[in-house]
């Protein structure tokens, strides 16, 4: 299925963003360390499998996770979003790790099919 990556990356952050929600105990969940601990490892575990078999344009996957959490945090917080050009900004830097992660997945799975050849 074509799109599966991506609504795998959605679901991602928003289950993480929920979760953290939920046991945190923080209004956001970033503010919580569950979501470092626990939360932050878990996504970039996830865009490190979702690019070792969709290594296609691995950025995506990241961006996607990060996206899906910053409109959840914008419907939480509505319509009290009046710090939404910082929040956008926070969740570009949030995205660059678990693009990083994408990114190596991607070359795993270049890695793995080249010695397979």
């Amino acid at each position: 299925m074509k799109y599966l990556p991506f609504i795998e990356s959605a679901c991602v952050g928003v289950a993480v963003w929920a979760a953290i929600s939920a046991w945190g105990g923080a209004r956001e969940p970033w503010d919580s360390g569950l979501y470092w601990i626990v939360g932050f490892p878990v996504m970039a575990s996830c865009a490190f499998l979702i690019a070792l078999f969709a290594p296609q344009k691995p950025w995506r996957w990241g961006s996607v996770m990060m996206l899906a959490q910053a409109i959840c945090g914008f419907a939480q917080a509505f319509p009290d979003i009046n710090l939404w050009p910082l929040s956008l900004v926070l969740h570009f830097f949030l995205s660059l790790p678990l693009i990083a992660a994408a990114y190596f997945g991607s070359l795993v799975n270049r890695m793995l099919r080249l010695s397979a050849a």
